[in-house]
């Protein structure tokens, strides 16, 4: 865990955050300003299909859309279940920042094993225009669409 500052009391550190985020609001138009997460791969499971989607396994034998590396327009059908080395493992959320600033994806059809959608998963995808999410979903996390300009119909059944 990084920490921002000390419990001691220096503002220095609080200072120079809040001023780089102000700077950041400033260059931005003073709209949303997105910090994506960029975490280091925690599995060597990791498995990337045809598609381009990246799904990571769970310890609850399940696994997560954990991103996207194709830049092909396309109309993305993400699978009920995907198999990675031999064991079969049901999709069951997109994480967050998922398909984040994917510019290539014109449509989206999530199958009805998913239950979640991280926050951001499909931020600045301004090229998607239709999404089908199946009525499993029951969490839909913040931002989950911002900025898909293109986005011109959601289908949830």
């Amino acid at each position: 865990m990084i920490h921002l500052y000390s419990k001691k009391k220096h503002k220095l550190p609080k200072c120079i955050l809040a001023c780089v985020i102000a700077g950041c609001m400033v260059f931005h138009g003073a709209e949303r300003v997105s910090f994506p997460i960029v975490q280091a791969d925690e599995t060597e499971d990791a498995y990337t299909d045809a598609q381009g989607i990246t799904y990571t396994p769970n310890q609850d034998g399940t696994c997560t859309v954990s991103g996207y590396t194709s830049d092909v327009e396309t109309d993305l059908v993400i699978p009920e279940k995907v198999t990675i080395d031999e064991i079969e493992y049901p999709v069951t959320s997109i994480d967050e920042y998922g398909f984040w600033d994917c510019d290539s994806l014109i449509s989206v059809s999530i199958p009805d094993s998913v239950t979640s959608i991280g926050t951001s998963a499909f931020e600045n995808c301004i090229s998607l225009e239709n999404i089908d999410i199946e009525a499993c979903v029951t969490s839909i996390g913040d931002y989950a669409f911002w900025n898909c300009d293109g986005l011109t119909e959601i289908s949830i059944p």
